[in-house]
């Protein structure tokens, strides 16, 4: 990807983003490859194009109303920026500023994580904010487990000034407009895979290398009934990070009961392999080393970095995308 930042702890953008223009698909053609692959792998599989949901209703309770709307992708950095040492490394990237630098009002959602002193606590960042010039609303929020007890806690961000990303970061932006997007119903998993992995794969298999076309999403997935695998990351970043496999070795596994709907927000795209850390598994899944994750939260105290359905005959998904058609790359790394 291009860097498209100079300023190497990239806290603010000195000049107008330039994105990366991608080749159109349509709506219609991801929704019927996903169907004719995606049907052997659910026991109930509906891929379709509906209205967007109002997304800042019950279960949703985002920011902005839908997906659509100049879509686009925004990734900085990259988990290499883990490396060796985290405490020692201040890349962080001003969202914020990032976000009011485009010339039309809009609604982000995605993944990052947020770092100490520039947040107010350490773990995994679930951006949700919307920009009306010249106004921003936050409504992020950041997942980690305690210290002392390993208790999960979900903070919710409400200062504009608290959308600094640290690391590593995956963003979809829109202006948040009602809308026509895929949807993606899938109930009796019946693959050794889980949900997200299947989308990528697909794409990769049937668009980027058939096709060589990128295909870029985004938006949300909503689950409900049985249990789910997450990862959470401690309150305290390790002091070492040598590989990827230990930053996940440092993160926690939580296997959480679904009493209600959980929420899970991300972006995919489909230019590299899933490639998968065969070291370490969860629950029998072999952890994806892709950049790009869903991370997800609740209303009772569940959230993280999402990893699979553990009850594959009772989980059921409902999701939502809209594919972005460009990319902005800022200090972009693997």
């Amino acid at each position: 990807m291009e860097n498209l930042s100079e300023n190497g702890h990239a806290s603010t953008i000195n000049r107008p983003l330039r994105p990366i223009q991608l080749r159109p698909s349509t709506l219609s053609e991801i929704g019927r490859t996903l169907q004719d692959e995606m049907k052997f792998m659910f026991r109930e599989l509906t891929v379709d194009i509906a209205a967007c949901p109002c997304l800042t209703r019950e279960p949703f309770n985002l920011a902005g109303i839908g997906l659509c709307g100049n879509p686009s992708l925004i990734e900085v950095g990259g988990y290499t920026a883990f490396m060796p040492f985290p405490h020692n490394n201040n890349a962080r990237w001003n969202i914020k500023n990032i976000v009011s630098s485009f010339a039309y009002d809009s609604f982000i959602i995605g993944t990052g994580y947020a770092a100490k002193p520039y947040m107010p606590y350490n773990g995994h960042l679930i951006m949700n904010a919307i920009y009306r010039a010249p106004n921003i609303m936050n409504a992020s929020r950041i997942v980690f487990a305690e210290t002392s007890n390993g208790q999960r806690r979900i903070e919710t961000l409400t200062i504009p000034d608290q959308m600094m990303c640290s690391f590593v970061g995956n963003f979809f932006l829109s202006e948040g407009r009602e809308g026509n997007v895929l949807r993606i119903r899938a109930k009796g998993r019946e693959s050794n895979t889980d949900i997200i992995t299947m989308i990528h794969n697909i794409l990769y298999r049937e668009f980027y290398v058939n096709k060589n076309r990128i295909v870029a999403l985004g938006g949300v997935l909503r689950m409900r009934n049985g249990q789910v695998a997450q990862n959470v990351m401690p309150e305290e970043y390790p002091r070492l990070v040598s590989s990827f496999g230990d930053l996940v070795r440092w993160f926690q596994c939580h296997d959480i009961k679904l009493e209600s709907d959980l929420i899970a927000v991300g972006t995919l795209l489909n230019n590299t392999p899933t490639e998968l850390l065969v070291t370490e598994q969860r629950y029998g899944f072999y952890l994806p080393t892709r950049r790009h994750q869903f991370y997800s939260f609740s209303n009772y105290g569940a959230g993280g970095q999402f990893i699979s359905d553990i009850t594959k005959d009772d989980t059921e998904y409902e999701g939502y995308f809209n594919l972005a058609t460009k990319i902005y790359s800022v200090n972009y790394c693997a």
